[in-house]
This record gives C-alpha cells, sequence and structure tokens, in this order.
C-alpha cells in the first residue's frame, strides 16, 4: 500500500513537472506581437464594452462566445495585447494533467504520462496554447469532457454529480469552438454502445445541454448566415482531397499550423528535419516491436475504452471531410482537428509504453525530444512578425515631422502595428494599401524623413523603399530586421535635401 502511495506521488510530481515545462513554453510564447487572426481579437476586447464586443462576435465571426468572454475578462489585468492571450495560455497548461488523466482512464499511468509528455511539447498546441483564440479552450474542454464522461459511466451509484460535471465541460468545448461537436458526439455514441446501463444518463444530460444552449440559438444562425464566405476561402486554400487531408494530419500531429498563401511552414523547419528523424525512429520501433510481440503470440487484447479513444481521435478528420464535401466550401485546417489530440496523444502513449520498459523509456523520448525540437525553433526562428519591436524602434528615432508608411500582410487596419504605437505616431501612419509610395515624392521636396516598416512576405514583396525614380535622392540611414514566420524590417530613409537636424 505504501509502495502504491508513492507511485502516486511520483506520478503527479511528473504530471506536475511536465505542466510546468508546457506553462513555460507557452508563457516565452506569449510574448511574441499578435498576429492574423489575433488583430481580430484585439480590436474586439480593446477599450470595447462587453455588450459592444458580444455584438461583434454575433455579427462577424463565425465561432463561439466563450473564447471572446475569456479574452475580454483577460485584457483587463494588463496590456490587452498579451493578456487578451491569458485563457489559453491556461487552457494550454491544463491540457497535460487533463490528458494524463485521459490516458490513466483509458490505458495506464505510464501511456498517460508519456501522453502528457507529448502534449507539452507538442509544437502545433504550443502555437494554439499561445493564440488569443479559443482552440486551446475547445481543446482543453473536449478533453475535460472524456475525463468526467468515464468518470460518470464507470460508477452507476455516482449519482448526478459526474454528469453534471460532464454537461457542463462538454457546453463549455461546444461554447469554445463549434469544431467540438465533432468529439462530443463520437462520445456520446461510444457510451450509447458500450455503456448501455448509461444510456438513459447520457441522453437526459444531452437534452440538458440542448435547454443550456437554447439562448444562443439564434445567435448561431446569424453566424451561420455569414459563414458560407469563410468556407469559401479556405476551400480556395485547401480543397477537399488526399493532400488537403495530409496537411491537416501532419501538421496537427507533429507540424506547425501555418499554412496560407503568405508563408507555409514546412515538416522541415517544424519539427525540421533531425526532429522529424527521431519522431519517425521512435514509432517505427515501437510499431515494429509491437508487431513482433503479435507474431509471438503476445497480442494486445482491445478494450472498450480503446474504442473510445480510437472513435475520438479520428472524429474531427471525418467531421471535416464530411463537412467539406458541399462544393466549394472547406472544413480543412489543421486548427479544427484539435479536439481529437487528446485522444491520439494518449493513442501514441499507449503504443510507445507496450513495450519491454527500457524500449519504452527510449522511444518515447525519442519522440517527445523530436517534438520540443520543433517547439523550440517555432519560439526562436518563426515566431509571429515582430511588429512590438519594430514600433519600439521607431518610437525612439521618429521625431516630429516624419513620415511613417508601413506595407501590409492583411485586409483591415493596420492594427499589427498601431497597436503598440504612441498616439501621435500613430496618427502619422499611413500605409501603402491606400497612397503607394506618395510619402516620398512629398519628402523628395520638403527635406522629410520617411520610415518605413512592414513584414517580407510574397504579397508585400521585399522590404519597402523608395521607388526607383526616386532611389537616388534617399539614403538608408538606419535599418534593423526582426526574424519570424514573416520577416520585418525597419528602415529610416533621409532624402538628400534633409535639412540639418
Amino acid at each position: 500500500m505504501e509502495a502504491s502511495k508513492q507511485n502516486t506521488r511520483l506520478w503527479w510530481g511528473a504530471v506536475f513537472a511536465l505542466a510546468l515545462l508546457g506553462f513555460a513554453l507557452r508563457a516565452y510564447g506569449s510574448g511574441e506581437s499578435p498576429a492574423g487572426d489575433e488583430l481580430t481579437m484585439y480590436t474586439l476586447v480593446h477599450n470595447r464594452s462587453f455588450g459592444s464586443m458580444m455584438t461583434l462576435v454575433v455579427d462577424q465571426e463565425k465561432t463561439p462566445p466563450l473564447g471572446f468572454a475569456l479574452s475580454w475578462l483577460g485584457s483587463r489585468l494588463g496590456p490587452a495585447d498579451t493578456w487578451m492571450r491569458a485563457p489559453s495560455v491556461l487552457a494550454g497548461t491544463a491540457l497535460v494533467p487533463l490528458v494524463a488523466l485521459l490516458g490513466t482512464r483509458t490505458a495506464s499511468r505510464a501511456a498517460g504520462l508519456v501522453a502528457a509528455a507529448l502534449v507539452a511539447v507538442s509544437p502545433f498546441l504550443l502555437f494554439y496554447g499561445i493564440e488569443s483564440r479559443s482552440y486551446a479552450l475547445a481543446a482543453c474542454f473536449t478533453c475535460a469532457s472524456l475525463v468526467l464522461l468515464l468518470r460518470a459511466t464507470e460508477d452507476e451509484r455516482s449519482g448526478a454529480g459526474p454528469w453534471m460535471a460532464w454537461c457542463l465541460a462538454a457546453l463549455a468545448a461546444f461554447l469554445s469552438h463549434y469544431t467540438a461537436v465533432f468529439v462530443i458526439a463520437a462520445s456520446i455514441v461510444w457510451v450509447l454502445t458500450a455503456r448501455p446501463k448509461a444510456r438513459k444518463a447520457i441522453l437526459l444530460s444531452c437534452g440538458g445541454i440542448a435547454l443550456a444552449l437554447l439562448p444562443w440559438l439564434p445567435s448561431f444562425l446569424t453566424q451561420l448566415s455569414h459563414s458560407g464566405d469563410e468556407a469559401r476561402r479556405v476551400a480556395s486554400l485547401a480543397p477537399l482531397g488526399l493532400s488537403s487531408v495530409w496537411e491537416v494530419l501532419s501538421r496537427s500531429l507533429v507540424g506547425h499550423p501555418v499554412w496560407s498563401s503568405l508563408r507555409a511552414v514546412t515538416l522541415q523547419e517544424v519539427p525540421g528535419t533531425t526532429g522529424l528523424v527521431l519522431i519517425l525512429t521512435g514509432v517505427g520501433v515501437a510499431t515494429v516491436s509491437l508487431a513482433v510481440q503479435a507474431a509471438r503470440g503476445d497480442r494486445p487484447k482491445p478494450n472498450a475504452l480503446h474504442g473510445l479513444l480510437l472513435l475520438t481521435a479520428t472524429a474531427s478528420i471525418v467531421g471535416l471531410i464530411i463537412g467539406s464535401l458541399r462544393p466549394h466550401h472547406s472544413m480543412l485546417l489543421p486548427r479544427n482537428a484539435i479536439c481529437s489530440l487528446p485522444s491520439i496523444a494518449v493513442l501514441a502513449g499507449l503504443l510507445l509504453t507496450r513495450q519491454p520498459k527500457a524500449l519504452a523509456l527510449v522511444v518515447s523520448l525519442l519522440v517527445a525530444i523530436g517534438l520540443l525540437l520543433g517547439s523550440v525553433t517555432s519560439l526562436r526562428d518563426l515566431n509571429r512578425p515582430n511588429m512590438r519591436a519594430a514600433a519600439h524602434a521607431i518610437e525612439g528615432r521618429w521625431k516630429p515631422g516624419d513620415a511613417l508608411l508601413e506595407s501590409i500582410y492583411f485586409n483591415g487596419p493596420p492594427t499589427d502595428l498601431t497597436a503598440h504605437l504612441s498616439p501621435e505616431l500613430r496618427k502619422q501612419l499611413q500605409i501603402t494599401r491606400e497612397v503607394g509610395t506618395k510619402p516620398f515624392e512629398q519628402a523628395v521636396w520638403i527635406g522629410q524623413t520617411v520610415f518605413t516598416v512592414g513584414p517580407v512576405s510574397p504579397r508585400t514583396g521585399p522590404p519597402l523603399g523608395p521607388p526607383p525614380n526616386l532611389k537616388s535622392h534617399f539614403k538608408a540611414v538606419w535599418t534593423q530586421t526582426w526574424k519570424g514566420l514573416l520577416p520585418v524590417t525597419a528602415t529610416e530613409w533621409q532624402p538628400d535635401t534633409a535639412r540639418k537636424r
């Protein structure tokens, strides 16, 4: 008995250490500049009332309200561009022990511990454990719902408490992101088939969830009415086909989620060639070892709990494929598969630990280190465009009367830069989409210094500078580049006719 308690304490200590590692990685990454969809989140939560934000969520967004509400609350704790990420950081961290519990209930403590390690260092989950959108929340609450569902179905005498807890977790998952419905639905199907004594309880609980969602139904229908444009946009990048399915699976399992016309991070970058070799070696050796064991008659016996893992691990990709059958519509983005990753991590942990102890340790370390290399690369070399650093550098050199010109890489206001500028400098900002290079023409005549800034991408072209016919009239007296997913370059251009300063 004492040895068992000691093992339990050691196991929880290891899970806690992995959660700390996951938190450290996510907290470090949360200092990156907001980018992409996060800029929309920033405009929704910054200097805006809760009611005003929720109105815009219904009218403009395609996702449920919980993530926006929590980010709005987080933005009240400090600078909005950082603190709006707090819910994702916390959810991404909480996912580590939740996956450990899921693995323990469905497989073994060893499998749960390995699964927790994979979740802690996954570059894909790290990205969304930083992103101020609701994907980490959806994965966290979905995993919690699976753990609570197992608890509710294991003890018939447990009463209504565990079922109420499951209802709350499933409701939170659905209100975080609609794609959670694939995994929640798969788990309900599993209960109806594998736990017949719990059928009445699960159906009553589903009725309770449906009633709780009724107030959101009109808002959901409003969002649904304007979601077609998004589905068509996704279809232009990821039409239904084997290549799109491969991108979803490979990126969500071992890679990086960024995949667009602006930038597509390859597997050679994340997890990197070395990381990929380590992961494939670990999985390959474990698979061969398991096959050898089966050939010798030591074949592991699957059970109903493994069926739950398989159903929920495949639910997202199957749901995304079905949702993409409509012509010119697609849901095949890697982020939409995130709710299945906890179950996939446990299945991976089960594979890696069904070996002799020494071999299980080796193959688990190979896979975990391979993923960790990808996460380190993501934080070190593939951070979001560092517009914050560029803004601060320009602030230190800019003087009243200077011009500021940005080449923007997305449609919409230049929030990526204005979020970090002083009010005075924000008023001077012009963007090439609206004025082209006219500020350089004006600067030649009045001796005005021009600051240029912007990410370097296929859409924006090379670093911004004077047009060819005026280039000889300007001199770059300062320039700096910050590396990342899209390198950001800022330059100070002084005309030959510049007055002394």
